[in-house]
């Protein structure tokens, strides 16, 4: 096994990521000290696996970026056009949507001012920005262990690669490699291979709510010259087709150069065992008022992501000896706003900030690392998290929405911590009674994520136990068959087992916490593999 040496390792290339290591790299840098910053990143190209809304709150940028407003680059002159002029949230029932006044909304759910941004492309940007100060960044690279040497995180193993469907080695074979660094950074986003192993090892998450989360499922519509939909618009919806007890929500963002993004966020602990997320989207896509705005308009890109949704109570203690959680990894987005790409930004300067300074004074013990914490606090992002307390979990009652909506305006004053349960836990026989089939079906929507993997190589998600998979047939009708937006899992009528097809998953994760029976395991597979997101 091969190892290599470096002071600051990143795992993961998203936002939260690549702020961590500008800022790192800026500041050894500044002090004229020539220490090694490498992130590592599973996907083919930076941003190929990122995707979010998203309505962002630029400002972040201002430290981390100075003068970013000034650059003659394409992608921030398209950014800084696509500021949020005609910002609305509306209330849906099958057939009718009511606009909701303004005076009636919260400021921290108004998006008047923001930009909407591919995070696939702010990804791409943010790389580049890296790259110049000289951050070495290396994609295609799946670590699969942490490397924990008494109880200090000392790095990762990268998994081997070339390993076939049969566990034997194929002529492109190459062996496992450890990568040493002084601190390591996880950002490896929502329910990361590596962040979670590292919060279950460590217990980080002892005393906290269990994380709960979202399935955001987004497309990109290219629409005609003339359409209803117009510049500059962002519209938030609440109701149809989520039932009154599935949390979330629909949206419609402008992208410009006549694209829009459209998409519907879906709280995982739905009950429904034959609940299809991609074909909610379908309906709230068929919905009278959405289908006017998005008349004559071409499917052009699609995909799917969980979304970390706990809130303050579930944030997970975030240092160890040798080691730091930023962003989704760490559970920092703030479900009030319903936004969280200005928190992983300030999470992972405030990360890059902490272990420059752990390296100076040669300790990186958790001791050392604890500066984190005031870090995150001095650059507000534990006061919006705090401000968001139990937001979510107003919405967890049998009245759902009923009782959430107006309980979300006051949640921060609530004087109790209110509780959380898995999102698994939720799962019951009872059927939501839909009527699907639209044109655009699942294995439609998986080629629109350009989603690949090499169908030789060793599959990345397995059942391991075949018992818990024919109760869970028994008690809960085979809700992986419904709940996979790539429809991955189909049920094999003459062997009563459930086939994998993992060559079209799209590393959404939803078997991960879905699965009433808890007996689906996905791995990280071999680096490259996977959707390829250009423009989400």
């Amino acid at each position: 096994m091969r190892s290599t040496d470096m002071d600051v390792l990143i795992v993961g290339g998203g936002p939260a990521g690549l702020a961590a290591a500008i800022q790192a790299k800026k500041r050894l840098t500044e002090t004229n000290r020539n220490g090694s910053v490498v992130v590592i990143e599973k996907a083919s190209k930076p941003g190929y696996h990122a995707l979010s809304g998203a309505t962002f709150e630029d400002h972040c940028l201002d430290a981390l970026v100075p003068d970013w407003e000034k650059q003659e680059v394409p992608f921030v002159k398209h950014m800084l056009e696509q500021r949020v002029v005609n910002d609305s949230i509306h209330f849906m029932t099958k057939r009718l949507h009511v606009p909701v006044p303004g005076v009636f909304l919260p400021r921290n759910m108004k998006h008047k001012g923001d930009v909407v941004v591919s995070v696939s492309k702010l990804i791409d940007w943010l790389a580049r920005k890296a790259m110049e100060l000289g951050v070495e960044i290396y994609t295609g690279y799946s670590a699969h262990e942490i490397l924990i040497e008494g109880d200090r995180v000392r790095g990762v193993v990268l998994g081997e690669k070339g390993i076939g469907r049969d566990g034997g080695k194929r002529t492109n074979y190459m062996p496992e490699e450890t990568l040493r660094a002084a601190v390591t950074v996880f950002a490896d986003g929502c329910l990361g291979t590596l962040s979670t192993k590292l919060i279950q090892r460590f217990r980080l998450d002892e005393g906290r709510n269990p994380q709960v989360y979202s399935l955001g499922i987004k497309q990109i519509i290219k629409l005609p010259e003339e359409n209803r939909f117009g510049n500059n618009r962002s519209i938030h919806s609440i109701g149809y087709p989520n039932r009154w007890n599935v949390f979330g929500g629909g949206f419609l963002y402008d992208m410009g150069k006549q694209t829009m993004a459209i998409g519907l966020a879906l709280g995982l602990d739905w009950r429904y065992f034959d609940l299809n997320p991609q074909q909610e989207l379908e309906l709230y896509k068929k919905h009278p008022f959405v289908a006017r705005l998005i008349e004559g308009g071409e499917v052009i890109a699609a995909g799917v992501k969980t979304i970390p949704e706990g809130g303050y109570y579930s944030i997970p203690r975030l240092h160890v000896d040798g080691a730091l959680l930023v962003g989704d990894a760490a559970g920092l987005l703030n479900m009030a706003k319903i936004r969280g790409l200005h928190l992983s930004i300030e999470s992972g300067m405030a990360a890059g900030d902490t272990a420059v300074e752990a390296l100076a004074k040669r300790d990186v013990s958790d001791a050392s690392l604890e500066s984190y914490d005031r870090k995150l606090e001095a650059r507000g992002v534990i006061k919006e998290m705090r401000s968001a307390r139990n937001f979510r979990q107003v919405f967890t009652s049998k009245a759902g929405l009923f009782l959430g909506a107006p309980l979300s305006l006051v949640q921060q004053w609530l004087p109790l911590r209110l509780g959380l349960k898995p999102d698994y836990r939720q799962m019951s026989r009872r059927s939501i009674r839909r009527t699907y089939g639209a044109a655009l079906d699942r294995k439609t929507f998986v080629a629109h994520s350009g989603a690949l993997h090499d169908e030789e190589l060793k599959s990345h998600i397995r059942i391991p136990d075949n018992v818990k998979c024919r109760q869970c047939m028994e008690r809960f009708n085979n809700p992986c068959v419904y709940f996979c937006p790539g429809e991955i899992y189909t049920l094999n009528q003459e062997e009563k087992e459930i086939d994998i097809h993992f060559a079209d998953c799209m590393h959404c994760k939803t078997c991960m916490v879905k699965c009433p029976m808890e007996n689906i395991v996905w791995e990280a597979p071999e680096g490259g593999q996977g959707p390829k997101y250009r423009q989400m």
